[in-house]
């Protein structure tokens, strides 16, 4: 019962990292519209989701969705979660879902891999699946890869084995091939303070592992400014992507935001259903905690540690009968 509440805990927390600053009723895509006429750009970091319904074509899906559109022009679609995606404007494919405004037919800037395809790792398994382990992602093609196919064969290496239990940062195979100057920042490397890569020649196989904190030790000089514009990789000096940023806006602008209290509940529902209802509702609510807790009470006085569905199926069945019992009284 206590994982149940863990877990339940952990989903709250999540969504607040995740999603605290962004409002469920609002489309993002105003935001990317006059971003773009104001020449800043797509939205440095959003949370991002991918519509396999509506995409036109599995093998490339480019049905890439905001928060508040996966809730209200999609709910009954087969989302997928995306965790946050960079610099993204996102693209309704079915214009009869679109609800503010005609949106373009694509958008370039986009980069899309096949995790909106709901597909990842290099296992291109779907998520979640058989494997149960946690999935790292890399810090420049954002795709998502399991700890035993990318980083597991890094930490048997010297001298990578003391950093176990540091916290690191993983840049896959494909991107350390394409941006082989970053291996310089590697948890390899003994360097400290900035790196200045403008001689960087050569190559460098990967995967690695960046130590966090890599972006504040990138040189700024111009020659290196124009190294990262050329190898497309210049929003590692953006503050406004690095995902730590991005998660502390959203906790800062959930601070102060309380959950609603059982008075704004009944009010809310007073507004729609009436008085009588809301009283009855609430009553319900009341009922239903009691009984809850009268039953883990028993349970724990019966020794009984694991709470199986057998359990739960047995209290609501206890809570049904009462109720057919009480209905039944009412009519003499």
């Amino acid at each position: 019962m206590q994982d149940i509440l863990d877990n339940e805990e952990s989903c709250q927390e999540t969504a607040r990292v995740l999603l605290g600053a962004q409002d469920s009723s609002v489309c993002t895509y105003p935001e990317n519209v006059n971003q773009l006429l104001s020449l800043q750009g797509y939205k440095p970091r959003q949370a991002l989701f991918a519509c396999l319904t509506c995409a036109s074509d599995p093998e490339s899906n480019e049905a890439g969705i905001c928060y508040g559109c996966s809730l209200h022009c999609h709910e009954d679609h087969n989302i997928v979660e995306l965790f946050t995606k960079r610099r993204f404007s996102w693209f309704t494919v079915a214009l009869q879902f679109t609800r503010l405004m005609e949106k373009d037919a694509s958008n370039k800037e986009n980069s899309y891999n096949h995790n909106f395809s709901g597909l990842f790792c290099v296992c291109k398994k779907t998520y979640p699946c058989e494997l149960d382990e946690t999935m790292h992602q890399c810090v420049a093609c954002e795709d998502w890869f399991h700890l035993s196919s990318a980083i597991s064969p890094l930490l048997s290496l010297e001298p990578l084995s003391n950093v176990r239990h540091v916290s690191c940062i993983q840049l896959c195979k494909d991107c350390t091939s394409r941006l082989p100057f970053l291996s310089r920042l590697s948890v390899a490397e003994p360097n400290e303070g900035t790196v200045c890569f403008s001689s960087f020649t050569g190559s460098s196989e990967g995967p690695i592992l960046l130590l966090d904190g890599f972006r504040e030790r990138m040189c700024r000089c111009d020659d290196c400014l124009k190294l990262y514009e050329k190898a497309g990789c210049e929003y590692l000096v953006d503050p406004e992507d690095d995902i730590e940023a991005f998660t502390k806006e959203n906790i800062e602008k959930t601070a102060n935001e309380r959950e609603p209290d059982a008075d704004a509940i009944v009010n809310e529902i007073v507004q729609t259903a009436g008085r009588e209802r809301a009283i009855h509702v609430l009553q319900g609510i009341h009922a239903l905690k009691r009984n809850l807790q009268n039953f883990m009470r028993e349970k724990q006085e019966e020794g009984v540690d694991v709470i199986t569905a057998e359990h739960i199926l047995s209290f609501f069945d206890k809570i049904k009968r009462r109720r057919t019992e009480e209905a039944s009284g009412d009519d003499f």
